[in-house]
């Protein structure tokens, strides 16, 4: 199923009205057409994407808008879909990584959940992290309602464990993100305020690298986890090439997507297509975004980092590969599609950054531990715990 949208203004008419039931009975059936359709919404009111209020959630969409003489805004949607037929996924897990943009894909995965009045998988304390117990099951918030049955998604940081995770989300779709080693230690290092420890040079992060390469780090900072993307997926460091090939196969064989952060928007494309969903699901606004310039990473910093990060560095070269091989293989144009969805991105950003106190904007700028936090009580009202 592949739609694509396209954004006008919309008059009050029956017409207009009409052609959004024409254009819902479409999409609800699958037929290969192209038409326009369109529904006015009072913009200051629109709660597509799960509101945060308890009045209800709005499913329609829009990325501009229009003021009438009323004070009222007015949207059109224009879709098109393939004649293929899919039915969206309601069941997936996120293995969200560090300074990866997992939180801002998170908060797109809350608003999706709340959306279709979804539950997730929590941890018990309100910490965005899922341990598992000493037996390796997940240590999750438990709902003791009467009505509970199981659990749809999850979008937390987690040790990925197939086996635990099925226990606990039954035909889901798994999916995680990366990002180069290099730029990655980066981020981990100024984000953690390590820079501080190197007051007196021009480039803290070259200066920490050189010590650390050297073995002389003299304590100022916590070291990074070399290879923190094989401790998340159970490969362990040192092993021989033929074993870790074997360890990589299998994991690319049970994840049906990895992301790549340099790649954001195309892989939310891949992530749609996957799902089957629309690309209004898709959309996002950039969270936990630092913009301080920051010194540039050399050649000899990118050699000393792949050195220490090897088994990472192996790892994301994999599904480096393995990403542009599902771009090769997209049903559908994929610049099209790539071309809609940041043109319609862009317009919501746009109006985002312009209009202030709406509901819409607002849920679109949460970060991840309101919307978990939201979600978290979401899901004990909607069990009537």
């Amino acid at each position: 199923m592949i739609f694509s949208v396209t954004v006008t203004v919309c008059n009050k008419t029956p017409y207009c009205h009409f052609n959004f039931l024409i254009i819902s009975l479409i999409s609800l059936f699958g037929i290969g057409y192209y038409t326009s359709s369109s529904v006015p919404l009072n913009f200051q009111n629109w709660q597509p994407l799960g509101s945060l209020s308890s009045n209800g959630i709005d499913e329609n969409a829009s990325s501009s808008e229009n003021t009438s003489g009323d004070g009222n805004h007015y949207i059109q949607i224009a879709m098109t879909r393939s004649g293929d037929i899919c039915r969206p996924q309601h069941n997936f897990v996120f293995i969200k990584t560090a300074k990866t943009g997992g939180s801002t894909l998170s908060s797109m995965l809350y608003r999706y959940g709340l959306k279709n009045n979804l539950l997730a998988a929590l941890d018990p304390n309100n910490t965005a992290f899922i341990d598992t117990d000493d037996n390796g099951n997940l240590i999750l918030k438990e709902y003791n309602c009467h009505n509970f049955s199981k659990y749809n998604f999850m979008a937390s940081h987690v040790t990925y464990n197939r086996q635990a995770m099925d226990m606990v989300i039954e035909n889901a779709k798994h999916f995680t993100i990366l990002r180069s080693p290099v730029t990655h230690w980066k981020s981990h290092f100024y984000f953690g305020g390590k820079d501080k420890a190197y007051p007196n040079t021009s480039n803290p992060f070259q200066m920490y690298l050189k010590e650390l390469y050297a073995g002389h780090d003299k304590g100022h900072t916590v070291r990074p986890h070399f290879n923190g993307y094989c401790n998340r997926f159970g490969i362990s460091y040192g092993e021989d090439t033929q074993t870790m090939n074997r360890h990589l196969e299998l994991l690319d064989n049970e994840l049906d997507l990895v992301l790549l952060m340099e790649y954001y928007d195309e892989s939310l494309i891949l992530l749609k297509q996957l799902m089957c969903w629309d690309f209004e699901d898709i959309l996002y606004y950039p969270m936990k975004v630092h913009k301080t310039k920051q010194p540039p990473i050399t050649p000899e910093m990118t050699r000393q980092i792949s050195q220490l990060a090897r088994f990472d560095v192996r790892l994301y070269d994999y599904f480096n590969s393995s990403f542009w091989s599902k771009i090769e293989n997209y049903h559908g144009d994929f610049q099209a599609d790539l071309r809609k969805f940041k043109n319609l991105k862009q317009d919501v950003v746009n109006h985002c950054e312009n209009i202030r106190h709406s509901q819409y904007c607002d849920q679109l700028m949460t970060d991840t531990k309101q919307m978990a936090n939201y979600v978290r009580k979401r899901n004990a009202k909607q069990l009537s715990c």
